[in-house]
């Protein structure tokens, strides 16, 4: 039996890898994201404190792949940082909206990047925890 979770006090639902870069400059993970994001249906001035929560209590471990250490390793999500600002509630609104198949969506500006890579990581966990 498999107890490594209890070094962590409460029990692991699972391990997920987070986006690489190269995924990020994907437009199908944008898609994903994007229409992922759509199909929560969560009004756009709560997105903050959902992800927030959802960071908070989630049973699962990030992980990525350090070619420098040459192993997986846990990583931290930067949540507070990549959603603080006045107009974020807004940038939710414009963001988490479905893109058709055939329309390629535009790729995150480089300050956007990191807030789209945190929303991203967290949508693959609240999809992975309704399974």
């Amino acid at each position: 039996m498999n107890d490594e979770y209890l070094k962590y006090g409460f029990y692991v639902r699972g391990i997920l890898k987070v986006f690489t870069a190269e995924e990020m400059n994907d437009p199908e993970t944008i898609r994903w994201i994007k229409n992922t994001a759509a199909r929560m249906e969560i009004p756009f001035r709560q997105w903050v404190k959902e992800l927030d929560d959802h960071y908070r209590d989630a049973p699962h471990i990030w992980i990525r792949w350090s070619k420098r250490q040459n192993a997986w390793l846990e990583i931290y999500l930067p949540v507070v940082q990549a959603f603080r600002g006045p107009n974020m509630a807004h940038w939710f609104r414009d963001f988490c909206v479905e893109v058709p198949d055939d329309v390629t969506p535009r790729l995150p500006r480089r300050e956007a990047k990191i807030r789209v890579w945190v929303l991203g990581c967290l949508l693959k966990s609240m999809v992975a925890s309704e399974q």
